[in-house]
């Protein structure tokens, strides 16, 4: 279930424009925490298991998070520019 789905309770007294603003807010941040973290989604660990078998690749959490931290680090500051 979506984050957003969770919090839509705690939104029913926003404005439009909070409301708006909260949704976005908070996908957002689900999408950060889910590309950053090895287990964050799905595909994630999917490629992890994938790059094992094929070639013997170990993708480990610290080192994905390494990487992944950079990655969206960047993309954040460019979003805003």
């Amino acid at each position: 279930m979506s984050i957003v789905q969770l919090a839509q309770d705690n939104m029913t007294e926003l404005e439009d424009a909070e409301k708006r603003y909260a949704c976005a807010l908070i996908s957002f941040i689900a999408a950060l925490s889910g590309n950053m973290t090895n287990t964050g989604s799905a595909a994630n660990i999917i490629v992890a298991e994938i790059s094992l078998r094929k070639s013997g690749v170990t993708l480990d959490f610290k080192g994905h998070l390494f990487v992944c931290f950079w990655i969206s680090a960047a993309c954040c500051v460019l979003s805003v520019i």
